[in-house]
């Protein structure tokens, strides 16, 4: 089922396609959610996050900055973004230069392979811009719009293999002669850089993707980046991390009412195995034990 839609709310003017795939699609292929064009007639900004999902869109015309992971990254006529939408996100369109962009929103059982080489190519950044230009990309993209229109299942292999080209495309886009260097034999940072290693840690220890962030800012592997943070600190990068987790839950559960589902996510820690086995490890209770004996919000 599709259902196309025209909107004009004085921010924007959008031309979306909403599509539901049949369960042979969902079970066995990619499939797109939604598609279409939007053109920013002032600043404008979306904000999401926990969804099902991965958007790439396409610059046409103005600029502006796409955030993920807590980092700004600007985006301007002739750049292409690719995002994981399970991640919070927001991008937003220039108040001088409002952007008019295509985008599609998909998913499908291959995706996160090829997102996690994407990120790697592409030093984690959502941003690419296509050495020839983004013609290639608005082919594809008119392409599967044309597809998606019908409701075949046919129709819906040839989308999915669209998809497919689409991802390899940009995949291409992102190695083209990219090679990640690093120093394994580099065993120490100057006062400068383990200040800011430690404030980028503190700043973003939520983030998964902290590690790799800082291995390709510091030019050293995870492994030897994290050995060299232990002989300056006296412990490793890895368990400082999860201890700065752990007090990030502690402190939740003692002043906020939210529930525990909500903190383990929160937190960062996103296992509920290993939060409990920590509470059990570190202050012998589970944590609706330390809630209920350290918790500022009850009344005694």
């Amino acid at each position: 089922m599709n259902e196309n839609n025209h909107i004009n709310d004085g921010t924007t003017s959008s031309d979306r396609m909403i599509h539901t795939p049949s369960s042979f699609a969902r079970k066995n292929l990619s499939f797109v959610q939604e598609i279409g064009e939007l053109k920013s007639i002032r600043a404008h900004s979306s904000v999401r996050e926990n969804m099902d999902s991965y958007l790439f869109f396409i610059v046409e015309e103005g600029s502006g900055i796409v955030n993920t992971s807590g980092y700004d990254f600007t985006v301007n006529t002739g750049d292409c973004v690719f995002l994981d939408c399970k991640k919070h996100y927001e991008h937003t369109s220039s108040d001088t230069d409002p952007w008019k962009i295509r985008w599609i929103h998909f998913t499908g059982k291959t995706i996160a392979a090829y997102f996690s080489i994407f990120q790697e190519a592409n030093e984690l950044s959502p941003v690419f811009t296509p050495e020839n230009g983004t013609k290639a990309y608005t082919d594809i993209w008119s392409d599967i719009k044309g597809y998606i229109s019908e409701k075949s299942v046919m129709d819906e292999i040839e989308s999915s293999l669209l998809l497919e080209k689409l991802l390899l495309c940009c995949l291409k886009e992102v190695t083209k002669g990219k090679k990640l260097s690093m120093d394994d034999n580099r065993e120490c940072l100057d006062e400068d850089e383990f200040t800011s290693l430690r404030e980028s840690v503190n700043e973003h220890f939520e983030d998964d993707s902290i590690g790799r962030i800082l291995s390709i800012q510091y030019g050293v592997k995870e492994d030897k980046l994290s050995e060299i943070f232990q002989n300056k600190y006296g412990i490793s990068m890895q368990d400082y991390i999860l201890n700065r987790k752990f007090n990030k839950a502690k402190e939740l559960l003692r002043f906020t009412i939210k529930p525990i589902e909500e903190i383990i996510e929160e937190s960062g820690i996103k296992d509920g195995d290993l939060f409990a086995s920590l509470f059990s490890e570190n202050e012998e209770m589970t944590p609706q034990d330390y809630r209920k004996k350290w918790g500022q919000w009850i009344k005694s």
